[in-house]
């Protein structure tokens, strides 16, 4: 399963990445829990959005940094575009465009992708 949902991110990824247009929200930031971005996706799809959580680990998408941010409930989501990144157990606060990579029920993947380090 985790094979699977990494080969997803690593075609994923690259597409909101290096699609070509900006994909970013015009609109304002909001500050919103992990809890919030994933039982509610479609309402924050592409939604520049502010979340907290502690690193949990490193990752890596074609070359583009990134880290499993979770929270004290055990979720967790994937940001991307990190160019350092925060050691793990490092709490953090980031700032980037949500969208949800992925969804085949039961499984989902929801990123957010950053611009450069907050």
């Amino acid at each position: 399963m985790v094979r699977l949902l990494m080969l997803v991110t690593s075609v994923a990824a690259p597409v909101f990445w290096f699609g070509g247009k900006d994909v970013r929200s015009e609109g304002p930031i909001w500050t919103v829990g992990l809890a919030e971005l994933i039982r509610q996706p479609q309402a924050n799809e592409a939604k520049m959005v502010a979340i907290s959580g502690v690193v949990q680990d490193w990752r890596s998408v074609l070359g583009l940094g990134g880290v499993q941010l979770g929270d004290d409930a055990g979720r967790q989501i994937l940001v991307v575009g990190w160019t350092s990144l925060p050691a793990p157990e490092t709490s953090v606060t980031i700032t980037g465009t949500f969208r949800m990579a992925l969804t085949v029920e039961p499984v989902q993947l929801p990123i957010v992708t950053v611009d450069s380090n907050l």
